[in-house]
């Protein structure tokens, strides 16, 4: 299935412009596969720099994967972030029990 370059909305084939975006066409439909699957976001999760990297590649052309790439380097340097608060507040718990 066809896919306008610039907002990534599909396309039939004899379309002109994009329907969303007013985008010309012409010759440069793509016909990709943007299926946003979970593995992308695994992947992001799992190195967060190759998932911001694939986002900022994918963003126009490969939307739905770019996401998911993207939120699973956000979330992963989020956690990142938040996982040495969490470990004082645990610490300090424990000191408060003991």
């Amino acid at each position: 299935m066809p896919y306008c370059r610039k907002c990534g909305s599909s396309l039939s084939e004899e379309d002109v412009f994009c329907s969303s975006c007013g985008d010309r066409i012409k010759d440069e439909i793509y016909d990709i596969e943007d299926s946003g699957s979970l593995w992308w976001g695994i992947l992001g999760f799992a190195l967060p720099i190759a998932g911001l990297i694939l986002y900022l590649v994918w963003r126009e052309r490969k939307r739905r994967c770019a996401m998911m790439a993207g939120k699973g380097a956000l979330i992963a340097t989020l956690g990142y972030l938040a996982l040495p608060l969490f470990g004082i507040s645990c610490l300090s718990c424990i000191a408060l029990l003991s």
